[in-house]
């Protein structure tokens, strides 16, 4: 009897053992995911854009899970840029099985005439929960905004009237249309052609600098009509200036963006020195023959004394009277 109890309570003690031992199985924590998301270099890139034209900038990626506790984890991918720039992130979910990378892309729009000195900071963020677990992990990386260079050119008066040996002036806005500071030179490029013609041209500067984006400066173009002699009574001619204004952002970055500019100045009138010298021959001429006619009055005159003078002598016929 006493044998049977000892046999029954072995056991039972090894039956709770065994209970036991199979509880705290059940009871073992699950394993909690690691997220790992990356994104292949470059991380910073260019957009280039224009002031007409959107810019587009593509990355791409990988997403890893380490510890995968069941048979899949779901992933759930946002993509943000904090300059409000659209991006587009692809897939937006994965679906992981296993603990290799899954690619994914990224596209973000940069806005046309978008300001060189813009950057946007994309944040890729991944994530997945599940029962007794809730993981994230994040990556950035930077878009820049390619200068682009432009310039335009306006005058408030490109047609001008001035006297035959006269001058004037012509007032330049240099603009910038494009989306950095940028510098210009400038240039006549008829400047030898006009100073054959006898035209005195002369720029109040040959550069202007530092021009902020949509900014714009002031340049004068002084120009003097040709002194030489002519022997054209009236003058009617125009006269072409053409200003050339070159960027040199654009120089620096191996483009040549240029924007030329023409201006008439319209020669209109008498020829002064002309007219002053015939005005001069004919007030000549006129004194001439009026001196001309005064000696001839005086001559005239002396001979009429002179035959009043002489004695008339008395005839033979009126001396026998």
């Amino acid at each position: 009897m006493a044998r049977h109890m000892v046999i029954m309570l072995a056991a039972l003690m090894m039956a709770g053992i065994i209970a036991g031992g199979s509880g705290n199985a059940a009871a073992a924590p699950i394993p909690i995911p690691i997220l790992h998301v990356h994104i292949d270099e470059p991380t910073t890139q260019q957009a280039i854009v224009t002031e007409s034209d959107k810019g587009a900038v593509d990355f791409t990626g990988a997403v890893r899970v380490d510890k995968l506790p069941v048979a899949k984890v779901t992933v759930d991918l946002l993509a943000t840029v904090d300059s409000g720039w659209v991006c587009n992130i692809a897939p937006s979910t994965m679906v992981i099985t296993d603990t290799a990378d899954h690619p994914f892309s990224i596209n973000v729009t940069v806005p046309e005439a978008a300001p060189a000195a813009d950057e946007g900071h994309l944040k890729v963020t991944a994530s997945a929960s599940g029962t007794g677990f809730s993981v994230s992990d994040e990556v950035v990386a930077n878009v820049t905004v390619a200068p682009y260079f432009r310039v335009m050119l306006e005058s408030d008066k490109p047609y001008q009237e001035i006297a035959p040996r006269e001058g004037t002036s012509f007032k330049f806005k240099v603009q910038n249309p494009g989306n950095a500071f940028d510098s210009y030179e400038l240039e006549i490029v008829n400047a030898r052609a006009l100073k054959d013609a006898g035209w005195s041209v002369e720029l109040g500067t040959t550069s202007v600098t530092g021009v902020p984006m949509y900014g714009e400066k002031e340049v004068l173009v002084n120009v003097r009509s040709p002194q030489d002699w002519s022997w054209d009574i009236e003058i009617s001619r125009p006269t072409a200036i053409n200003l050339k204004v070159t960027s040199l952002g654009a120089r620096l970055g191996d483009q040549i963006v240029t924007q030329t500019f023409l201006v008439y100045a319209y020669v209109r009138g008498y020829n002064i020195p002309l007219l002053e010298m015939i005005s001069g021959l004919i007030v000549v001429a006129a004194v001439s023959v009026t001196i001309s006619v005064i000696i001839l009055r005086r001559r005239k005159k002396r001979m009429r004394a002179l035959a009043k003078e002489v004695p008339v002598k008395e005839g033979p016929a009126e001396e026998e009277k």
